[in-house]
């Protein structure tokens, strides 16, 4: 759906925590893409200082509710503090490219440390939208630009990869079949990734352990209920997942 962006006259309001919902989810396309996974050592140590002198969240007024741009930790700790509201900063944005821009830069700017999976996701995005010169990129990222010449490289391997799913098409159909299945898949995997890495913030679980497995499976379970449908899908995913693993394996003999 399209973002229809309010003014946010910028004002400091107090709002209620359900209020405040991720971008994804009032109807940015890429919101996804600038959210770092949750940091549980990060949100006791917030919670611990009472949240005291904190700034406020920034958020942007949509049509469809406010949405986080940057304070998903600080959100999290006052959970944890059974915190009604909080204070937010509603800033007024240009447009949707603006916000999710405003969003990748609070990773880079302030909060945990930016890794470099943070900038080479504000890369991809980049390189995907905007037609910047290697040099500008490098500014924005707050990297070299010889390290921005190695991830472009890597973009365009996987741009390359992509291409080769869709090469075997016997027809336009079929192309962008396997268009669309790679898109999902690259979602697939991102959420994978969230999954695993919420999974070892909050529970110090090695992801590939017989027991860490099991609770993941009865989680899957208690979600899925008795859907038949659902138990089929676990098992055709699961199979290609186990073919996927060991074609990976090959390629790296």
């Amino acid at each position: 759906m399209d973002v229809k962006l309010l003014p946010g006259n910028d004002e400091r309001i107090e709002l209620a925590l359900d209020e405040i919902r991720e971008l994804e989810d009032v109807g940015f396309i890429d919101g996804d893409l600038p959210v770092r996974p949750i940091d549980k050592n990060h949100v006791e140590q917030l919670a611990a200082s009472g949240l005291t002198g904190i700034p406020p969240l920034e958020v942007v007024k949509t049509a469809s509710g406010y949405g986080l741009i940057d304070g998903r930790h600080r959100r999290e700790a006052a959970r944890v503090l059974k915190r009604a509201k909080i204070l937010v900063h509603v800033g007024t944005y240009a447009n949707e490219d603006a916000v999710i821009e405003a969003a990748f830069r609070a990773n880079l700017t302030h909060g945990l440390k930016a890794s470099m999976e943070d900038r080479i996701a504000y890369a991809r995005w980049l390189y995907d939208n905007f037609d910047l010169s290697q040099a500008d990129m490098a500014k924005k990222l707050g990297v070299s630009q010889p390290t921005v010449s190695r991830i472009i490289r890597t973009f365009e391997k996987q741009d390359d990869e992509e291409q080769q799913v869709t090469s075997t098409a016997r027809n336009d159909e079929e192309r962008e079949y396997n268009l669309v299945q790679a898109d999902y898949a690259k979602k697939l995997q991102k959420a994978l990734e969230k999954f695993f890495e919420n999974e070892r913030a909050f529970f110090s679980l090695n992801a590939t352990g017989k027991r860490n497995e099991d609770k993941r499976a009865r989680v899957l379970v208690a979600i899925a209920g008795d859907d038949k449908e659902q138990a089929e899908m676990y098992e055709s995913l699961a199979r290609s997942f186990v073919q996927a693993a060991n074609m990976i394996r090959l390629k790296n003999r």
